[in-house]
């Protein structure tokens, strides 16, 4: 089927069994045919009660294929060039053939796969009775899933690790995004669930992510790890030194694995902004001042490194030659859709590292111009790091985020556009431009594209439901969207201090 070929898997869909149907009555067959006809409706319909339809093993393998088959088919971007690509490592995606391998022999990994089939079919169909049958199967994996993790056993297992990852994928999809006006829990659940995925990795060690499934899982993780860091603005677990070398072991670092080690590092980042004392009559101003300039060390550490990321993307993009040769070629913007979504996805996420590091960066600086600080150590640090300009940063994301929800980057596309584009929109709130140009093309595609819709309401739901708490508000709401923004971004902070 079109799925297995485009996963590089072995199909098996007509390879089963199917004479047992032959032997069961007309009333069976019917039934057949009414839970199959679930898949082909679009109009929500009366809410049924799919428990025993599910249970029955004929009903549950034609509503397991379907729905599998319909779900990655729509998942998977579909002008992804495949393992052939020269940006290896990246575009395969291995982590999907990791948990549908894992599903095909772990009876819950199955259930919470089935969830998010069901889930992200019917919010897409707008159709009531897969949503039901999406938020059964949730409510039994996410059971199954805590009974396994009373085992010590099994909770180190891969299965649970991906049931835990994949309950956290089904919460993009879970929210009802044709209904803007009900706000969920779903981003509180999904920084639930990565904290979850978290512990799980701790508790297992960077021992058992370093071959096979564990790897792969672990590569996957790490990227929201990252996200949950940022958002909460706090140290990943898996930022430590032991989690950047031991994984790596026996497999290759791939430009995905160096980027997100850069990435891991900045909610860490953050949190030493956000610990900043402030400057007062009874501050010692040298601390301070040290505390600065070690901030200020490792952003200027953080910024070269991806610099020279950036340098190596894109000679594998152009040709390792003279990159000066090919100026007009030479920038991530204009090769950004050149090698299919998964390095799409990459380049946003460079650039909404960027923005989060240059940002805080330059509100850090214009506390320090405003305070205490003698202006020689002000100076001293402007010639160290003439900070980068955050705005083109932004703009690259505002402009190119409608490529997450063109139809050819299927669910893939809505699942990853969270992070960047709700950087991006805080910064514009945050600092006065909630009437630019870029910041209107954000929201004119997050209200005029249909795909849109589940990003939308997974960000209404986490600036809803947020952490810290602090930071709650609508984000429908423009006053209270440049509130929360501010307070994100700690221009609040910088101007109490500057007071």
């Amino acid at each position: 089927m079109v799925g297995c070929e485009r996963l590089s898997l072995t199909c098996t869909y007509d390879e089963r069994q199917w004479a047992f149907i032959a032997q069961h009555s007309t009333g069976s067959s019917s039934t057949s045919r009414a839970n199959s006809s679930i898949l082909e409706t679009s109009d929500p319909g009366p809410q049924t009660a799919p428990t025993a339809a599910y249970q029955r093993s004929l009903d549950r393998t034609i509503l397991e294929i379907e729905i599998d088959e319909i779900f990655w088919t729509t998942y998977m971007p579909t002008n992804d060039p495949g393992r052939s690509s020269i940006i290896d490592g990246v575009v395969s995606l291995p982590w999907v053939p990791t948990l549908r391998a894992l599903a095909g022999r772990e009876s819950t990994t199955r259930l919470a796969l089935d969830a998010c089939g069901f889930l992200a079919i019917g919010n897409w169909r707008e159709d009531g009775r897969l949503l039901q049958q999406g938020l059964m199967l949730y409510s039994q994996a996410l059971h199954e899933a805590n009974k396994a993790l009373r085992n010590p056993v099994r909770a180190q297992s891969d299965d649970v690790l991906a049931t835990v990852r994949i309950l956290g994928m089904c919460e993009m999809f879970r929210g009802d995004g044709a209904r803007e006006a009900k706000v969920t829990s779903q981003g509180t659940d999904w920084l639930r669930h990565v904290e979850g995925t978290e512990k799980l990795l701790e508790w297992r060690g960077p021992e058992s992510c370093s071959a096979e499934h564990g790897h792969a899982l672990f590569v996957d993780c790490r990227i929201y790890a990252a996200v949950s860091g940022m958002t909460r603005r706090r140290s990943s677990l898996l930022s430590t030194a032991r989690w950047a070398s031991i994984p790596w072991a026996i497999s290759r670092r791939t430009i995905q694995d160096k980027l997100m080690d850069l990435m891991i590092v900045i909610g860490g980042l953050l949190n030493l902004h956000d610990n900043l004392k402030s400057p007062s009559s009874d501050c010692n101003i040298s601390a301070l001042q040290q505390q600065c300039r070690e901030i200020m060390t490792y952003t200027v550490h953080l910024n070269h490194q991806l610099q020279a990321w950036q340098q190596s993307v894109l000679e594998l993009c152009v040709g390792s030659g003279d990159l000066a040769a090919a100026a007009p070629l030479a920038t991530l913007a204009d090769v950004c859709m050149n090698h299919g979504y998964g390095f799409f996805q990459l380049i946003m996420q460079y650039w909404s590292i960027h923005l989060v590091l240059h940002s805080t960066t330059w509100l850090m600086l214009r506390w320090m111009a405003q305070s205490d600080i003698p202006s020689t150590t002000l100076a001293e640090f402007v010639r160290a790091n003439p900070t980068p300009d955050p705005q083109p940063y932004a703009a690259c994301i505002a402009n190119h985020c409608h490529h997450y929800f063109r139809p050819e980057a299927g669910f893939y596309g809505t699942q990853h556009a969270s992070w960047p584009m709700a950087a991006t929109f805080h910064y514009y709130a945050a600092t006065g431009q909630t009437d630019s140009p870029e910041f209107q093309t954000i929201r004119r595609v997050l209200r005029g594209m249909k795909s849109a819709r589940f990003t939308s309401a997974f960000l209404v739901s986490i600036a809803n439901h947020p952490a810290p708490p602090q930071l709650k508000g609508d984000a429908r709401n423009t006053q209270e969207l440049v509130e929360m923004a501010k307070h994100w971004w700690g221009v609040d902070k910088a101007d109490d201090r500057a007071s």
